[in-house]
């Protein structure tokens, strides 16, 4: 049985919907904590923080598909989400720009490492269209 939008229009959508949401927000959370973490010496904290986090975006991840929130066509929505990784790239340059110009240079190189990690995920993606689909 899939798992895609099986929970869609039933009784359930409503709170899985919920459930998408907060785990979303969660991920963010637990990689904005262990950023702290961190950056307080805490290594290991940090590197269990971020586990967390992943768990938490994997389980988003889950609750989205029982709803049907994602496109079944790989191709065209792997095709348009390596646009937008590509187009949001330049707009978070355009950030980390404005960020040095306040003269927090650490925080800008940070972005500007984002900007580069959503190039190379535009990248990789059209790469993997390309060769499975």
């Amino acid at each position: 049985m899939s798992l895609i939008g099986l929970t869609k229009g039933t009784d359930l959508e409503k709170k899985i919907d919920e459930m998408w949401k907060g785990e979303a927000m969660a991920a963010a959370a637990y990689h904005a904590f262990a950023i702290v973490a961190k950056e307080k010496g805490l290594l290991e904290l940090s590197e269990s923080l971020m586990k967390i986090a992943a768990d938490e975006a994997r389980h988003g991840g889950l609750y989205a598909a029982l709803n049907g929130h994602t496109n079944e066509n790989l191709s065209e929505t792997l095709s348009s989400m390596a646009n937008g990784e590509i187009s949001a790239s330049e707009q978070i340059k355009e950030l980390s720009n404005e960020i040095h110009k306040l003269g927090f240079e650490e925080a800008a190189q940070a972005v500007k490492a984002a900007a580069e990690d959503e190039y190379g995920h535009g990248t990789l993606l059209k790469e993997l269209v390309e060769k499975y689909l």
